[in-house]
This record gives structure tokens, sequence and C-alpha cells, in this order.
């Protein structure tokens, strides 16, 4: 990446921030980092700019229940430990950015697939100047959206090609993996695993440059655990955050692959 490259990528970033589109203002450790994407910008677009401008992912957290949600699973449940400084160090945590797919503010969170492909322009505007190493999309019906045939070519264009999933065969607690276009898996915990209770899906996609994750969202999943959701993390999750935060230490840079 060279410096006009990168300037470009932080002004379009800044620019969709302005528009509601990203949580915080751009910085240079978000370029190839770690990108939360939800459903839409919920009740209004507006930036909410109470109190100082937030430095860092975790620094914002206590501006909305899916920031509180989203930190509490990184954190207590993949094991990811938020490194937040008060003496203005950069940590693993500023590369993180939050976005959504949908530009709409809306209530409503009654999406279809196909509602999400027809706006695949709206998800890559946000997508295109990150160009995440790691993207969580915390809603499942997102996950059947990206591993659609009709949105690899603007997906590939960011992320490279879609590549195959070595699933574990004995990783006894998930159901066979469901196969989904362009490689893309599917799978949840076996009821003797999880005998009571909803069993959601989880999604795992990997790409040349990223790896993604499709999960329930974090505050429209009634009765979901934690337990629940760290069984998710055993397969893919936890080793790439692992990978991710030694790439981050070893190199200052967040792409480990």
């Amino acid at each position: 990446m060279n410096l006009s490259d990168m300037e470009n990528r932080l002004k379009q970033i800044n620019i969709l921030r302005d528009s509601g589109r990203f949580a915080r203002v751009a910085h240079e450790e978000m370029l190839g980092g770690m990108m939360l994407c939800g459903y839409n910008p919920g009740r209004s677009k507006k930036v909410n700019q109470e109190n100082s401008e937030p430095k860092s992912f975790s620094d914002s957290f206590n501006r909305s229940k899916f920031n509180k949600q989203s930190v509490k699973w990184l954190n207590d449940i993949f094991g990811y430990k938020l490194e937040t400084k008060t003496d203005g160090e950069i940590t693993s945590d500023n590369s993180i950015s939050q976005t959504n797919w949908l530009a709409e503010a809306s209530h409503s969170i009654n999406f279809s697939p196909e509602d999400y492909i027809k706006k695949i322009d709206q998800f890559t505007k946000v997508l295109d100047p990150i160009r995440p190493s790691i993207l969580f999309l915390f809603g499942i019906t997102m996950f059947y959206a990206l591993c659609d045939d009709k949105c690899q070519p603007e997906i590939g264009k960011i992320l490279g090609k879609p590549e195959p999933i070595p699933f574990n065969d004995l990783l006894v607690e998930f159901e066979p993996p469901k196969q989904l276009p362009n490689y893309a898996i599917m799978t949840r915990p076996t009821k003797a695993v999880f005998p009571s209770g909803r069993r959601f899906w989880f999604g795992y996609q990997q790409y040349e440059k990223c790896k993604v994750f499709g999960l329930p969202h974090p505050t429209g999943s009634r009765g979901i655990q934690g337990h629940y959701i760290e069984l998710a993390g055993k397969p893919f999750i936890k080793p790439a955050l692992e990978n991710y935060k030694i790439g981050w230490n070893t190199n200052k840079k967040t792409s480990p692959w």
C-alpha cells in the first residue's frame, strides 16, 4: 500500500463517517484490520458525538447496545482482550472498525438475503476503504448474501477469491457443515451439546485476503447464551483472532495472512 492509496482510503472513511457509515474517524490502523458489520444504522444515521470523539472501538463501546455486547463477545467469549491505553499508545483496538451493510436508518431488521444482495453497492462502499483481514457479519442473512454468486464479482475485487475451508471432522460438537456457494459453510452445535433452546446457525467463509464469520446479531438474538457463542468460536474464530493479535504485536500492522 503506497502513501497515496492510504491517504485516499482514510479520506473516504472520514467522508463515510460524516454520513453515519462509520462510528469514528479514520485511523491508519483500521486499514486491513477487523470490521464488525451490523444490519443498518438503526434509529438514526447521525453519529453520536456526545462527549469526546472516540479514539478506538472500545472507547466508543458505551454509546450503543451493539458495541457493549460485541465488546463482551470479543473480550469474554472469544478471548480477544481489547487493549485500551491512556497514554496515547496505539494498540490492536485501534484497528477495529464498525459499520453496517445498509446505509438507510430503520427500526426493522426483517431483511432477506435478497434485500442485502440488491444493496451490495452500499456494503462495498464501506468494505473497500477498510479491506479487512477479519470480517464479522452480525446477522446470518447477511452471510447468505455475501456468499451468493451475485455478490462475488464486487466482493472479489476487494477480498480476493474465495478459498476452501478445512472443516475438522473431529469437531463432534457440531453438525456436518452445510455447503453454500463459493466454499462458504454453515453449521451449528448438535442437540446433544445444546439440547434446549434455539440453535442458531454460524457461518464461515475464507477469501484470499479475509476471513469472514457470520454470527447472530448481538442485540437481536433473544435467549442466546454465552456458552453457545463460545462454541461458535472454537473451530475458526479463536484461532483467527489469535493469529490476528500475533500479527499485530509482531508487526504493528493488522493483516497476518
